[in-house]
C-alpha cells in the first residue's frame, strides 16, 4: 500500500494468484472463505472486475483466477459470469473507441514455446486457457491493448492489431535477480488512440550476493 499512495495520479490494480494467498496458506491455518476479500478491503474495491474511462480509452479489469482443488491451486480462466458481463459493458461503448484490457495473466504469450519447444503446450496455471472465448467477445470492438504479466518476462505480441504487453516484474528472478534476462522492473506506455510507445525500466536494484 506504501507505494500506491506514492504514486502521484489515479492506481487501477488487478488481482494476481500472489492476491490468494488464503486458498492454501502456509501456515496451516484454514483456507479463507473468501480469499478475494483482503484484496478488495486493502485497495478498496467493491469487486475485482471492473471498467472505467480514462483520457479517451474503456478500460477494462478482468479477474482471471479460477481457483481449483488441485495440485496447482489455481487455473488461468475468466469466468463466464465475467464474460456476461464484460459483453454487457462493451455494448455500451462506441465501436471506434479504443479498448485498454488490463488481467494478471497471459492471453498470449510465446514465452513457454520459445523456452521449453514450440511443441510444449503451457501449464493451465500459466495463461488464461479460454483466451479465445475472451477475445471473441471483443471482435466488434476496438481493444488496441492487453496488458499482462504473471511470467516476470517482458514481452510484446501483435495479433490482430491488438498488441499484448507483458510487464515483467518488480521483483524479476523473485529478488533473486534477472528472470531469463528481464530484470526488476516496471513498464512506461506512452499513448495516442492506437499508437503505442513502450519502454521497459530497469529501476536499478541489484540482487544481494
Amino acid at each position: 500500500m506504501g507505494m500506491h499512495q506514492s504514486i502521484r495520479g489515479e492506481v487501477h490494480s488487478t488481482i494476481g494468484n500472489g492476491d490468494l494467498v488464503g486458498v492454501a496458506p502456509r501456515d496451516g491455518s484454514d483456507a479463507e472463505c473468501d480469499p478475494r476479500a483482503d484484496f478488495r478491503e486493502r485497495l478498496g474495491l467493491t469487486q475485482t472486475t471492473y471498467a472505467f474511462d480514462a483520457a479517451g480509452y474503456h478500460i477494462v479489469v478482468l479477474d482471471c483466477l479460477q481457483i481449483t482443488d488441485d495440485m496447482l491451486h489455481y487455473h488461468g480462466l475468466v469466468s463466464a459470469e465475467q464474460l456476461e458481463w464484460l459483453t454487457e459493458d462493451l455494448s455500451r461503448v462506441p465501436g471506434a473507441m479504443p479498448v485498454i484490457l488490463l488481467l494478471h495473466m497471459p492471453l498470449a504469450t510465446a514465452f513457454f514455446g520459445n523456452l521449453k519447444g514450440s511443441t510444449v503446450a503451457s501449464r493451465p496455471d500459466r495463461v488464461v486457457t479460454n483466451n479465445r472465448e475472451v477475445l471473441r467477445v471483443f471482435e466488434n470492438h476496438n481493444l488496441v491493448l492487453v496488458l499482462q504479466g504473471h511470467t516476470h518476462v517482458a514481452e510484446l505480441i501483435q495479433w490482430r492489431g491488438i498488441t499484448f504487453l507483458t510487464g515483467g516484474a518488480i521483483s524479476g528472478n523473485w529478488w533473486r535477480g534477472a528472470y531469463h534476462d528481464t530484470q526488476e522492473g516496471f513498464s512506461v506506455l506512452t499513448m495516442n488512440h492506437d499508437n503505442i510507445i513502450w519502454d521497459y525500466v530497469d529501476y536499478g536494484w541489484d540482487a544481494p550476493g
